[in-house]
């Protein structure tokens, strides 16, 4: 029985979640300058079931990727001196 009401409970909510609109960016650049557009991407963070939208310009989203691929060749260089 409570299968059954928790079916017909999914079954209610589901296209009342499809018919939201999509949450607003919360997250705005605070280097951004006036007239640079954003890019808004969706990330699912650990622990979150919906997913949050990160927004930058694109310089910092390049910026932020050579900060990361820097990240893991110094990474990857100290296992490689260490192994020797």
């Amino acid at each position: 029985m409570r299968m059954i009401v928790l079916a017909a409970a999914v079954a209610l909510l589901a296209p009342a979640a499809a018919l939201a609109d999509p949450p607003a960016p919360a997250i705005m650049s605070a280097g951004a300058h006036p007239g640079e557009p954003l890019i808004c991407r969706y990330y699912y963070h650990e622990g979150q079931v919906v997913s949050r939208p990160t927004c930058k310009t694109e310089r910092q989203w390049i910026r932020d990727r050579l900060e990361v691929e820097h990240n893991v060749r110094a990474l990857q260089m100290r296992a490689a001196i260490q192994q020797n």
